[in-house]
């Protein structure tokens, strides 16, 4: 998905009609800006250290789209136990949340 405020890792498709997407991490401003200009900087960031990348933000953040593309729902929010979210999924009502990082399921009521 292009135009995201960070970067989409996985898609759900709810029995509610609605395109689930989780965020892991948001978007980096000044990679967006010189990466699509100088491809030679995407080989290069991809050779520096793990230490020296961007870490992630501990956040939990989907976002659910209808299926023309509007935005229904951002959600954005600190959990102490589960962040970077990698997996999404809504039903009846309920959105499931996953990460590699975490050994736990979230769970948000949407009602």
């Amino acid at each position: 998905m292009t135009g995201t405020p960070g970067f989409p890792d996985n898609i759900s498709l709810s029995d509610s009609g609605l395109l689930w997407v989780s965020l892991p991490a948001p978007r980096v401003p000044v990679l967006d800006f010189l990466l699509p200009r100088h491809p030679i900087l995407r080989q290069l960031v991809l050779r520096v250290p793990q230490r020296l990348q961007p870490q992630a933000e501990d956040i939990v953040w989907v976002q659910a789209y209808d299926l023309d593309g509007k935005l229904v729902h951002d959600i954005k929010t600190k959990h102490p136990r589960l962040s970077f979210i990698t997996a999404v999924a809504e039903s009846g009502g309920t959105v499931w949340l996953a990460s590699v990082h975490h050994e736990v399921l979230g769970r948000i009521d949407l009602s």
